[in-house]
């Protein structure tokens, strides 16, 4: 007996080797799938939109702008999937939930820059295109709403005020129509009124400077429009086919290493080594088709192998070793064949050989390989029923 090397990468691809059918077969389940699963997804389309944002005044009340010239492009993101820029995206595109339209859209905000990239994916072309359009003009619109706002209010506030002091212009000028020069208390009046004008100047002095911020007011620009997609994203065939191919060859590798390790036979010379321990001095040639009640010729493939396993076994022997067992490791004729040809192998030689079958095959034993008559046997002979010299019988072949 011996103890069996390391394994190397050479016994590895031995394992590979034997059980290729088995690697290449999950590999082309594998593949198979992989093709199915490419022709069976729907295709997908995607189309970009770059988006510009511009600081406004009302940036600088956003969480981390830390001045009025910084925009908080993270939280930016967060606005373009949030609510109210889905529900006017769904209006402009007239399509249904404003949730399901946000499961289509992604942004992204490339390293060291103040742009938003809008993504819309659906299942064609033109949906896509359409999508990533109206989800950047209704971000603009919103963030341009949002930065307007305070704007609006005070100039909603100074037009309420102008209304009120032009109704008290209105008024006092009718006074001074009903007066006489010369009545009483027309001084003040007019010095009233002349206040009163004077307010009025300023106020729509106010409401043109408001309106022109308003329109000053640039929350962002499209830089880049989304464009009609050329070829959808997904299914990507040779990602899939890759991904697949990667999935099933580990797979098949594993499966032939279970199968070889699994395995309840001795199929190959060579595991002996791995299994027994056990060195092997002869092996029958694959090409060579055991007959159940053959004993092999001297010159055939067969005969050559058995005639080189006696030249082993007899070198092995010493004087007082004149005894081989041949043993069977499992049920069957095996060991009746093997000692048949063993014996013949030795007898061709010049030995004198008596084989002796202790423990009878069921299927073919060496009575039936020698052409003898299974009685009187070893067991008559250990009865003493007859002597041992009456239970040896001459081989004809």
């Amino acid at each position: 007996m011996r103890t069996p090397a390391a394994r190397t990468l050479a016994d590895y691809g031995v394992i590979v080797r034997r059980s290729w059918w088995l690697v290449a077969g999950t590999a082309a389940a594998a593949l198979a799938a992989g093709v199915a699963y490419t022709e069976l997804s729907p295709e997908v389309y995607e189309s970009t939109a770059s988006v510009l944002v511009l600081p406004t005044a009302s940036d600088t009340a956003v969480q981390g702008a830390r001045t009025a010239g910084q925009v908080n492009l993270d939280t930016e993101a967060q606005l373009v999937k949030s609510t109210e820029v889905a529900d006017a995206a769904a209006d402009a595109l007239g399509a249904g939930p404003a949730d399901d339209l946000v499961s289509h859209v992604s942004v992204t905000v490339p390293p060291n820059t103040a742009v938003l990239e809008i993504s819309f994916q659906a299942g064609s072309p033109e949906a896509a295109q359409e999508g990533s359009v109206a989800f950047s003009e209704a971000y603009l619109a919103h963030r341009l709403a949002g930065a307007t706002a305070s704007l609006d209010r005070e100039t909603a506030a100074a037009n309420v005020e102008l209304e009120t002091v032009n109704g008290e212009i209105a008024a006092a000028e009718d006074r001074l129509d009903d007066m006489d020069p010369g009545d009483g208390g027309r001084s003040g009046l007019e010095s009233d009124l002349e206040d009163l004008q004077s307010r009025a100047a300023e106020l729509e002095t106010e409401i043109a400077g408001l309106q022109a911020q308003t329109e000053a007011v640039a929350p962002g620009r499209v830089i880049n429009a989304a464009s009609l997609p050329q070829a959808p994203i997904s299914p990507n065939a040779m990602f899939n086919l890759a991904a697949a191919l990667g999935a099933g060859l580990p797979l098949g590798l594993m499966l032939a290493w279970a199968r070889h390790r699994l395995a309840r036979k001795v199929s190959y010379p060579a595991d002996l080594v791995d299994r027994c321990e056990l060195d092997v001095v002869a092996s029958v040639p694959p090409a060579v088709k055991f007959q159940r009640r053959e004993v092999f010729g001297a010159y055939s493939p067969g005969g050559r192998v058995f005639a080189q396993l006696r030249n082993i076994v007899a070198s092995q022997l010493t004087h007082d070793q004149r005894v081989i067992v041949v043993a069977g490791i499992a049920p069957g004729p095996a060991a009746s064949v093997v000692a048949a040809n063993l014996a013949t192998a030795m007898a061709r030689a010049g030995d004198r050989v008596t084989a002796v079958a202790a423990n009878p095959s069921t299927t073919v034993g060496l009575p039936e390989l020698f052409g003898t008559d299974p009685v009187p046997g070893l067991a008559d002979a250990w009865s003493g029923r007859i002597d041992l010299t009456e239970a040896v019988q001459a081989a004809p072949r």
